[in-house]
């Protein structure tokens, strides 16, 4: 008789499925995938609630892109799926690469594919330690080993269920969904609605996306399946009333068809009125009441199977329920005949809501032990971490080792594939367990880490229980750096200092080698931001006194701080480079963790204050290199930020425009961004140079940086291209209120060099447009004073053509020793500034042979900078000598656009379209257009030619 019902049942929903793929589904996904044969991709939402037949439907997509050749991998989620951190990514492609030979898996994972490593379980997880944006080279790999399947064959990546897909696999597919174009991959997303967060997650990280609402069954189609399962005709009102009642939800209507059967009611008019009293919870009574019926051997497999969740192992079901071998074997047939599980191996529910049915049933200490045994199980086969973790969370806590021990394991494997959030969630669960007196610290500063890396606001108050806590002089060392680190971040500099002092002195007569390393925290807060720097005053006095003769793993650090300190205050540039050059040769590479270390940057820093350029760009090079190589785009846009700076400085600026865009491109959110000012002070000096005053105006918005601490040294770049910008657009007021800001912050500094910024510069041009012409001249002599005794060949330059400039007339001779000066240096901009000033002067004199051939030099120099604004300038000059200037190029390379000369360098350089896409976290169907750009405007047949045609303007630019 169970058997008999079974069937029905199927046949039930077969017929459901046949109604609906007369309603248009069935050609709809046809047509997609037809699509995706033909090369083009496509992303298709499958939305209808429970039971409405969205699974048969994933199978069909599936069969009917077996039938046109394209290959298709298949993943599902589920409630206890959630807490597994990429668990449908993995579902996903494990299976080709099981499948792949040795040789095809090596060629699959090749390049930024390799990423994926680590999210697959392919590595060591030693070898991966976390780091800041491990997620986003997670997803980067993840990406390019999806496109290396489908460069064999177009590619339907279906997912069912994923409204119950983890998190970090619905933020990838929204990565792959973003960047898909070009790609033969087809994605095919089915989503049961009403599923609260789940439903809105899958939303809000999609975005827009083309859904196929799956429709309920029509009243007619409802009436013919009334009337094949209860075997007689069926009275219009009976049929009406199941359709008001399941809302002609096909899964619905089945178990309340299974219910009137089984209770012999009649389809008559007469009965309508007992169906109104059915509702979906009816399907768990329904559920649990044929479950009772079976043998008690098939209950207790079904509730285990209930506990284990999707792909339950017999064997393991069976040590659950306390069946042997064969009894739990006998209860799995019994339970497909019910049709409470399908035929399939691994053990799996015919549908979601029978799982929850089962579940919600079980008594809620039972369900604990139960969870705690089935973790234990999986842990002694050495079942993935998170999985045996996902077990724990439902167990109450019980200061049980074990179970800490588990939840630790699990949060260090999702944290090095950048699943934060969920080892958050994981450490949570071990401080409640709660660990040992011995243990709480070490939970919390690991807790406390994760959360700061996700910007939680608990990180702060968590980490300093970690520090309060702490028993020995590691952790609390530790703790106190995590919780400074933090408060730094967030723009408590004061707090973070004050912290680290208190540290060092409770260390004072402990291990020499820990307060150093705190020490070494302390001086590099105080390039950070005033209050901290007034605080540790005392300690960066001591460190540049004992600079030269410190030795050990932290002195490297102090050494890069005392550099670029040197470089700010009282030094000369020649005492910098020379501590800069010491701090590099004791560190290496500077890598610290898997992250570029900020004593890296303040020595590119330094060397680029003392126009060492050319060695900060290489140093940068090799940067940018190794970010690409690890796939970190945070340390990439740091090194690009950088780097763009350097650039603008050595006159590059189409490729500091390039540097400063890819810098900005997908970065943090700005209150994560702790480079951000300086990141939009690049584009918007570029933008400025370039012409482009609306653009530089929206990037230099106030609104655009958001909170940012004014006192940090990274907003002085920020507030200097502001008031560049009032400058060019005539409003020198606004300017000077600018620069008076800047000057008070560089009293309270110290500073005394004019390398950082250049703000008496832009005052004397502010001054002499608002008539001020002794404030303008005593600016520029205060300038000329400062930038002599640094000796910076730049900075020297611009403070004499400023000096020139600033006398009535202009001073000739100043504006020829600047030219003098800027000739032996590597800013080309400011050399072409300084020829412009000389040649107007020179005509003003009277000198219009001289000034012409110092306004040619000033043009040439301009248009190999990239810099049209000046450039017109200097045309506009040569008129009024008398000259014809050639015009403004708008061909060739100086027309590629930012992006465009950046791509072509890559490709220039040999790197293959694949290789240049990995390199810019670009998709290859974006590389392919900008190159074809590319050669349009320089007029080549292809990339054989670029390395000439690029070489030839390079050797241009810096001649």
């Amino acid at each position: 008789m169970v058997g008999g019902r079974a069937q029905e049942r199927t046949a039930g929903r077969a017929g459901a499925i046949r109604l609906l793929e007369r309603e248009a589904q069935r050609a709809a996904i046809e047509a997609r995938i037809g699509a995706l044969a033909r090369g083009e991709g496509s992303l298709l939402l499958l939305e209808g609630p429970a039971g409405i037949g969205k699974t048969e439907l994933v199978r069909l997509a599936c069969s009917v892109a077996e039938q046109a050749g394209v290959r298709w991998l298949q993943a599902r989620g589920g409630q206890l799926e959630r807490g597994f951190p990429f668990g449908i990514a993995r579902q996903l492609f494990d299976p080709p690469l099981e499948r792949a030979s040795a040789e095809e898996r090596a060629s699959l994972l090749e390049g930024a594919a390799s990423r994926a490593r680590p999210v697959l379980r392919l590595t060591d997880p030693a070898d991966e330690p976390p780091g800041a944006d491990t997620l986003e080279a997670s997803f980067h790999g993840l990406y390019w080993l999806t496109a290396n399947l489908a460069a064999r064959a177009p590619l339907v990546l279906a997912v069912d269920d994923i409204h119950w897909a983890d998190p970090s696999s619905l933020r990838f597919l929204a990565y792959l969904a973003h960047r898909r174009e070009g790609l033969p991959v087809a994605l095919l997303l089915a989503a049961r609605t009403g599923e609260g967060e789940g439903t809105d997650q899958l939303h809000q990280h999609l975005g827009e996306v083309e859904a196929l609402r799956i429709p309920a069954l029509s009243p007619e189609a409802v009436s013919e399946l009334c009337a094949q399962r209860l075997g007689e005709p069926v009275d219009p009102a009976f049929a009406l009333a199941c359709e008001r009642v399941t809302r002609g939800n096909p899964y619905l209507l089945s178990e309340l068809l299974t219910s009137l059967s089984e209770d012999e009611v009649a389809p008559t008019a007469a009965a309508a009125e007992r169906i109104e009293g059915f509702a979906p919870q009816t399907v768990a009574r329904a559920v649990l009441t044929r479950l009772a019926r079976l043998s008690p051997g098939a209950e207790q497999l079904a509730r285990a199977v209930a506990l284990l969740g999707t792909d339950a192992e017999l064997r393991h079901a069976a040590r659950i329920a306390r069946l042997d071998e064969l009894e739990a074997a006998r209860a799995a047939d019994t339970l497909v005949a019910a049709s409470i599980l399908g035929p399939q191996r691994p053990l799996e529910f015919t549908h979601p809501l029978v799982r929850s049915a089962v579940y919600e049933e079980l008594p809620v200490a039972e369900r604990g032990l139960d969870q705690r045994r089935a973790a234990e199980l999986l842990a002694a086969e050495g079942a993935d971490a998170s999985r045996v973790a996902a077990h724990l969370l439902a167990v109450e806590p019980a200061s049980d080792p074990w179970v800490v021990e588990r939840l630790l394991q699990a949060a260090h494997a999702v944290a090095r594939e950048g699943s934060l959030d969920a080892a958050v969630h994981y450490l949570e669960r071990a401080v409640e367990e709660p660990p040992s007196e011995a243990d709480r610290s070490k939970v919390l500063l690991e807790l406390g880490t994760a959360q700061s890396s996700l910007w939680s606001p608990d990180a702060v108050p968590t980490l300093r229980s970690a520090l309060e806590s702490a028993r020995d002089d590691r952790v609390r060392v530790l703790a106190a750096r995590a919780l400074a680190r933090t408060m730094h971040m967030r723009g408590e500099s004061l707090a973070a200092a004050e912290v680290l002092q208190d540290s060092i002195a409770r260390l004072a007569a402990a291990d020499g080698g820990l307060s150093a390393r705190l020490g070494a925290d302390a001086l590099l807060l105080t390039q950070s931001a005033l209050d901290a720097r007034g605080l540790l005053l005392d300690t960066l006095t001591h460190a540049r006194a004992e600079a030269e003769r410190l030795t050990g793993p932290t002195a490297p650090i102090v050494q890069a701080v005392v550099a670029v300190d040197l470089a700010h205050t009282n030094g000369s540039s020649a005492q910098a480079v020379q501590m800069a050059e010491r701090a590099l040769a004791g560190a290496g590479s500077m890598q610290d963790g898997g992250d570029l270390s900020v004593a890296f940057y303040l020595i590119t820093v330094s060397l680029a204050l003392c126009d060492h350029l050319s060695m900060a760009e290489s140093l940068l090079d090799r940067a940018a290199e190794d970010a690409r190589r690890r796939g970190s785009l945070i340390d990439l846009q740091s090194a690009m930020c950088l780097r763009a700076w350097v650039l603008y400085r050595r006159g590059r600026l189409r490729d500091a425009e390039a540097d400063a865009r890819l810098a900005l491109d997908r970065a943090p959110a700005a209150g994560a961004d702790v480079l951000r000012a300086w990141k939009l002070a690049a584009l918007g000096e570029v933008l400025i140079e370039r012409g482009g005053l609306e653009e530089a105006g929206s990037m230099l918005s106030p609104s655009e940086l958001g909170p940012y601490d004014e006192d940090s040294i990274l907003y002085q770049p920020f507030r200097d291209a502001r008031a560049r910008l009032c400058l060019v657009s005539g409003e020198a007021e606004d300017a000077l209120e600018h620069l008076r800001a800047e000057d008070g912050w560089e009293q309270r500094w110290g500073v005394r060099n004019t390398s950082w910024t250049s703000w008496r510069s832009h005052a004397v041009t502010a001054h002499t447009a608002l008539g001020n012409e002794d404030e303008a001249r005593a600016l520029a002599a205060d300038e000329l004073q400062r930038a002599r005794a640094f000796g910076a060949p730049r900075a020297h330059g611009i403070a004499l053509r400023v000096s020139g400039i600033a006398q009535r007339p202009a001073d000739t001779a100043r504006l020829e020793e600047a030219v003098s000066v800027l000739s032996d240096s590597e800013a080309r901009l400011e050399h072409a500034r300084a020829l412009y000033e000389l040649g107007a002067a020179q005509r003003r004199a009277g000198g219009r042979v001289k000034a012409r051939d110092s306004l040619r030099a000033a043009l040439d120099l301009a248009d190999r900078c990239g810099a049209p604004v000046l450039a017109d300038r200097v045309r506009e000059e040569l008129h009024s000598a008398g000259a014809r200037p050639r015009r403004e190029r708008i061909s060739g390379v100086e027309a590629l656009t930012a992006q465009e000369r950046r791509v072509s360098q890559l490709a220039a350089h040999g790197l293959t379209n694949r290789e240049v896409a990995e390199a810019l976290f670009l998709t290859q169907k974006t590389i392919e257009m900008h190159l074809a750009n590319s050669y349009r405007k320089l007029d080549i047949a292809g990339r054989k030619e670029l390395p000439a045609t690029l070489a030839e303007s390079e050797a241009g630019a810096s001649a």
